[in-house]
């Protein structure tokens, strides 16, 4: 698996939170590559999966994730699964983002 990709892929999870479809528009790649790369994440401990529906309407308010959940925006009425980036995850992308100082 491409490191750019995953560090792209956690950078983009560490915005927002997304499913497969919606994160493989934005890395611009088929959503069967994006399936591999959330698997590999996932088992790296990077990225958690989340199961989102409507019996957690309830808990929204209480949500770390609610402000970027695609369920709480569009009010969705059907179960959907989201990834969201672990501490891990963003510890990945600290160590292996570059960081530029201006003089």
């Amino acid at each position: 698996m491409n490191h750019e990709l995953r560090v792209k892929a956690l950078k983009l999870l560490n915005s927002c939170v997304f499913t497969i479809d919606t994160l493989a528009s934005k890395l611009g790649v088929d959503k069967y590559v994006v399936k591999e790369l959330i698997d590999y994440l996932i088992i790296r401990g990077y990225v958690n999966e989340v199961k989102v529906g409507p019996e957690c309407r309830s808990k929204c308010a209480t949500c770390r994730i609610a402000k970027s959940c695609p369920f709480y925006k569009l009010n969705l009425n059907t179960k959907i699964k989201i990834y969201v980036i672990t501490e891990k995850g963003m510890d990945y992308i600290k160590k292996y983002t570059k960081v530029s100082y201006s003089s």
